[in-house]
């Protein structure tokens, strides 16, 4: 079961990182101005992704999918979602800062700061909207 989420992850790590940076900047100066004029409804949905540890997070409509370089990879049921970018589920917490964000390791731009806490684990990275 490892074996698959550490496949799985690192499938999705590769995805992510063949955006071409010049689409990625584009999409990310639209959700920018989105960002400063737009609270995150049911139907905006967001990538969030960082490094050391590497770990990515879904959020798409009503539940968020996370996973790690270490195989955890886990998927709830967000329960709380309000306008200040906050989504809570079962045993995570998220927090959007709508401002630039770099992931230290490419020239990518994103949208917003992340920060996400599973159990007593915090990990920070950026994120953007995904349509």
């Amino acid at each position: 079961m490892i074996k698959e989420n550490s496949l799985y992850f690192l499938f999705l790590l590769l995805i992510t990182a063949c955006n071409p940076v010049s689409q990625q900047g584009n999409k990310d100066e639209t959700a920018i101005s989105r960002a400063n004029s737009e609270v995150p409804t049911k139907h905006l949905n967001y990538k969030l992704i960082g490094t050391e540890p590497f770990w990515l997070c879904d959020i798409l409509g009503d539940s968020l999918h996370f996973s790690n370089s270490e195989g955890l990879f886990v998927s709830q049921k967000i329960v709380s979602r309000d306008t200040s970018y906050t989504f809570v589920s079962e045993n995570i917490k998220i927090k959007l800062l709508p401002e630039n964000c770099s992931d230290g390791m490419s020239d990518t731009k994103y949208s917003y700061k992340a920060k996400l806490t599973l159990d007593s684990l915090m990990y920070e990275g950026c994120a953007y909207i995904i349509e």
